[in-house]
């Protein structure tokens, strides 16, 4: 009997080595991945960034921008080329909004005051280019994409209404 116990806690303890080896070599493997795949990532920005730049003559903050939002959405490269032009369309549209209702966010030290009529013809202009691409977007990215999106946009929201109220 004493020897089967004997027997019995080397095979345990062998076992329990070459788990443990097992373990260590699997979580060694997974940081390589881990890191190969952060350099994928990486790469891919780098050549999002160079697209945006040649394709969409982009400053360097809106790049930033847009690819924070790329990322915060988890976009693929398909998405991406189907993503883009929406994007930049929509933006330009709320930028020309912007301009139409003479709201200049760059120079919101003037203190000049929006009127309540021109606050709702912003808001309706606003709320129709939102959902014309909205409806876009839904073609295109999956719910869980969308739903991030819908976030993104809120925030956006909710910093434009402050930058306005803080104007006046």
């Amino acid at each position: 009997m004493l020897y089967s116990t004997k027997r019995f806690k080397s095979i345990f303890t062998l076992f329990f080595i070459s788990f443990a080896i097992v373990i260590f070599a699997a979580n060694d493997d997974s940081t390589q991945v881990k890191s190969s795949s952060d350099l994928v990532k990486r790469n891919e920005q780098i050549a999002i960034n160079e697209k945006l730049i040649s394709d969409y003559s982009l400053s360097e903050e809106q790049i930033i921008h847009l690819s924070s939002i790329i990322n915060r959405i988890n976009l693929t490269n398909n998405q991406i080329e189907q993503f883009l032009p929406i994007f930049l369309d929509t933006n330009q549209r709320r930028q020309d909004v912007l301009k139409k209702n003479k709201i200049d966010l760059n120079s919101l030290s003037s203190g000049k005051k929006i009127g309540i009529v021109q606050l709702r013809s912003f808001k309706k202009d606003m709320d129709k280019i939102n959902k014309q691409s909205m409806n876009k977007f839904e073609k295109i990215l999956n719910e869980n994409q969308l739903d991030k999106y819908k976030k993104i946009q809120q925030e956006q929201r909710i910093e434009l209404r402050d930058r306005l109220r803080n104007r006046k």
